[in-house]
């Protein structure tokens, strides 16, 4: 089948941008809904925060839209299939973060009031923490790390090192030994 991982991206990117935009409905509606049943109409200042702090998420969901939308040409064959928005790692990843955390935000300040827009700091505080994890090094510096595999050494190869080797860096380890033997024996001939 001709084009058979961009038809899957196209489709792939299709449901993610359904999800996408029914995930903002919901959201949306959830907010409005806690926020007129709880505390009556909301104030203008809760509005225009409400606004102001869902600009960022909703932009990054026009752009998710232009980027995954697959292109068709006249006859309906798949032109472009988008970028693809499920892409592990980089920039798209973390905008589908940043939209997460600003749903959970809504639903959250829909229920319980406007201060857990404070959760939205995660956003920057993360980015702040990758920049700086990225930019220290170049100083000598390190950050600690939010992963469980920092407790191995910084510096030389950690106890166990060779249980830690892949199947495949171990064959290569032991063809490598068996050449240097091969050549230390006819060295000495």
């Amino acid at each position: 089948m001709a084009n058979a991982s961009a038809k899957r991206v196209a489709s792939s990117n299709a449901a993610s941008i359904r999800v996408l935009r029914l995930g903002f409905a919901i959201a949306l509606f959830l907010h409005l809904s806690f926020r007129l049943l709880l505390s009556g109409y909301p104030s203008t200042r809760s509005a225009l925060l409400t606004g102001g702090l869902t600009a960022p998420a909703a932009w990054i969901a026009v752009l998710f839209g232009r980027w995954g939308t697959p292109k068709y040409g006249a006859r309906g064959e798949l032109v472009n299939e988008g970028e693809d928005l499920g892409r592990e790692g980089g920039l798209i990843e973390w905008g589908w973060d940043v939209v997460y955390v600003s749903w959970g935000c809504l639903v959250l300040t829909g229920l319980f009031g406007d201060k857990l827009w404070y959760l939205y700091l995660v956003v920057p505080l993360f980015a702040l923490y990758k920049l700086l994890s990225i930019a220290l090094p170049f100083f000598g510096l390190r950050l600690p790390s939010l992963s469980s595999s920092a407790s191995a050494a910084p510096s030389g190869t950690p106890a166990g090192a060779d249980d830690a080797l892949s199947k495949r860096q171990a064959k290569l380890k032991k063809r490598n030994e068996k050449i240097e033997a091969a050549a230390r024996g006819r060295r000495r001939r």
